[in-house]
């Protein structure tokens, strides 16, 4: 028997086993996903000689195909279509996509690179099924190369209005940021600016559609708990707390609960249990209650309005864990009160959901420590969250 034919299948499923087990992705098998990737492939040898020929409607009919395939690249479909309207004299604004000027930005970076030979220029496309990539930077190289030879040519010989001139110009690599040139000479071009504020609009009703919904509402809280007269003895305190709730395009109702800590206080107070009076420093504290919003300040991106709730607040006189082994002649260690409460609270939205913000509330407070230290007072409460709705 030949040892050697039988050892090499058993070394190649010894090392296919080996790679499977590093998770190292298998390569492409270009047969198997050349559906995906034949427009990429062709295009640098078909799109010129399709243009040498002059037909121009076999490139637009090749790039309506690269559009349906299953992996289209549509910074290259999006110049391809660009420059045949330009050559066909058919050329508008509002066929552009709404981030053109991304686009351009982008295809005029990865231009210069790819002309000038920089090493780090490289163009997969990502094959539906999600597990491997195709490395075409070799074909986006060549077909980067066409369109800009399409292009000077066309910045050459034909009479260009602004917003024409500018996407050729940038497609030929003579505009090597499009985006912040347009910006610095936006007076020039009326009607991008046109098309820029139209989609703007659009994308604020839409943002404020979405912003005006029923929805959900859960914000993370931290901030600070300041007492003042006599309830100032027991110190301001750090605190941090979730609020889970509901809202409207004005209106929210949020279950609020926060925690208070950072004991001991500075100053002693006496807390009287049965007939004993007890010196105690220790401190923790919180609040759970129900907040009720009415925002009367309501922009797409901003929110102002007045906060009234109502809530127990409480905090504990002594450590029921660790200080005291037998609490039965303490209960009970916390002493609590009825909170009633009002104040402004301020939201921006930096996306459709998530925000930040602030809340600052005055809280009518009447602890009732009966034989004890006087806690009569009232407290401030100044909160920063971040959430989402």
């Amino acid at each position: 028997m030949n040892h050697r034919k039988l050892l090499l299948p058993l070394i190649a499923m010894g090392m296919n086993l080996a790679l499977q087990a590093q998770d190292i992705p298998e390569p492409v098998k270009t047969v198997t996903y050349y559906p995906s990737v034949r427009f990429i492939v062709n295009a640098p040898t078909l799109l010129p000689k399709l243009y040498k020929e002059g037909d121009f409607k076999g490139i637009k009919n090749f790039v309506d195909n690269w559009t349906l395939s299953p992996a289209p690249s549509y910074e290259f479909i999006f110049v391809l279509n660009s420059l045949y309207s330009i050559e066909n004299n058919t050329f508008s604004v509002h066929e552009l996509p709404a981030n053109f000027l991304n686009l351009l930005d982008n295809y005029a970076k990865e231009t210069e690179k790819a002309t000038n030979g920089h090493s780090d220029f490289k163009y997969y496309v990502y094959l539906p099924d999600g597990r491997y990539n195709y490395d075409a930077t070799n074909s986006a190289k060549k077909l980067l190369q066409f369109t800009q030879t399409w292009a000077k040519h066309l910045a050459a010989t034909r009479k260009l209005n602004s917003t024409a001139s500018l996407v050729c110009h940038s497609i030929a690599g003579d505009i090597p940021k499009p985006g912040s040139y347009y910006r610095e000479n936006r007076t020039n071009y009326a009607d991008i600016r046109q098309f820029v504020d139209t989609i703007d609009t659009f994308r604020e009703h839409c943002f404020a559609a979405r912003r005006d919904k029923r929805a959900m509402v859960a914000n993370f809280l931290t901030g600070i708990w300041i007492p003042n007269r006599h309830l100032a003895v027991l110190d301001a305190h750090p605190s941090i707390g979730m609020q889970l709730g509901w809202r409207n395009a004005k209106n929210e109702v949020d279950l609020n609960w926060s925690f208070r800590f950072n004991q001991p206080v500075h100053n002693a107070y006496n807390v009287l249990r049965d007939t004993t009076l007890y010196s105690s420093t220790y401190y923790d504290g919180g609040y759970i209650g129900l907040d009720y919003t009415h925002y009367v300040v309501h922009h797409p991106h901003f929110d102002m309005g007045y906060t009234l709730a109502m809530a127990y607040d409480y905090f504990d006189a002594f450590d029921g864990i660790s200080d005291y082994q037998d609490l039965s002649g303490l209960q009970p260690i916390n002493i609590g009160c009825l909170d009633v409460n009002g104040g402004v609270q301020c939201k921006y939205f930096i996306g459709r959901g998530p925000c930040i913000g602030i809340q600052v509330k005055y809280h009518l407070l009447n602890y009732c420590n009966h034989g004890g230290t006087d806690l009569t007072g009232h407290a401030f409460t100044i909160d920063l969250f971040i959430g989402s709705r």
